[in-house]
């Protein structure tokens, strides 16, 4: 019977894992201190990633900035705001910059240099991990599904 317990064990780990994997993963959506903008449905967001507008809500331009396309908190942030993978919303930007309607928001290695641009351009929007400390530039954008 101590395969059971071997089995019981290894099932615990995996659960504990995947609880973890999920919480690292989280995210927050920041914009400029000084953006009227305080909050934003899931589509409108959306909308300004994919630069199907140029303006916020309260038609300030909007400047959205995304992570490489290689890290979980980009895989984590096209899931919930795209509804699509990263590989989609790659093939999309093909297609826009292809076809001379656009090219992709500009994309950073780090958290901090996120939360840098955001803080030094206004009407910028960018996201971080849900663990990471806010600096004095930025403030959270709550966002509606």
């Amino acid at each position: 019977m101590w395969w059971k317990r071997i089995a019981l064990l290894v099932t615990v780990g995996l659960a504990v894992a995947a609880v973890f994997a999920a919480e690292s993963a989280s995210f927050k959506v920041v914009v400029h201190r000084d953006s009227a903008v305080t909050e934003i449905g899931v589509g409108d967001l959306s909308r300004i990633y994919l630069e199907n507008t140029a303006t916020w809500p309260d038609g300030s331009e909007a400047t959205p900035v995304d992570m490489e396309q290689s890290t979980g908190l980009r895989k984590e942030f096209s899931k919930a705001v795209h509804g699509r993978n990263v590989d989609a919303i790659k093939s999309y930007w093909q297609r826009q910059i292809f076809s001379g309607n656009g090219v992709p928001p500009m994309e950073f290695s780090s958290e901090a240099d996120v939360l840098f641009f955001v803080s030094e351009v206004p009407g910028a929007v960018g996201y971080v991990s849900d663990s990471t400390p806010l600096t004095s530039g930025v403030k959270l954008l709550r966002v509606r599904d």
